[in-house]
């Protein structure tokens, strides 16, 4: 298997195990939450790569705002789904985003 499919099966997979556990509709929840976080944090990388010269101090600000909003909308994301579906729901959240990153390839320098 592929290095860079990894984390997103692991996505994939915590997302089918949990609808037996809490249902449906809170898996979709946990769903919408966890890809628009790392949507989020994807934008900065495509930030990165759009990089022209000399505007590394603008790309780099841009970066760590992306990264923020990826963070803060997990959190919050999680709160919400605290008061929303209870406990699981939000340790989802936190587990899958953890995880995500936790198994996803180092990028190359």
């Amino acid at each position: 298997m592929r290095r860079g499919v990894r984390h997103h099966l692991f996505v994939l997979v915590g997302l089918v195990v949990l609808v037996p556990l809490i249902g449906f509709v809170p898996t979709v929840a946990v769903a919408g939450v966890t890809v628009l976080s790392l949507v989020i944090h994807a934008m900065g990388g495509v930030v990165h790569r759009r990089n022209i010269g000399a505007a590394k101090n603008r790309t780099l600000l841009l970066i760590q705002v992306a990264i923020f909003a990826s963070i803060a909308v997990a959190v919050v994301g999680a709160v919400a789904l605290f008061f929303a579906f209870g406990w699981l729901a939000a340790l989802a959240v936190i587990v899958l985003n953890v995880g995500y990153f936790a198994i996803r390839p180092s990028l190359p320098e």
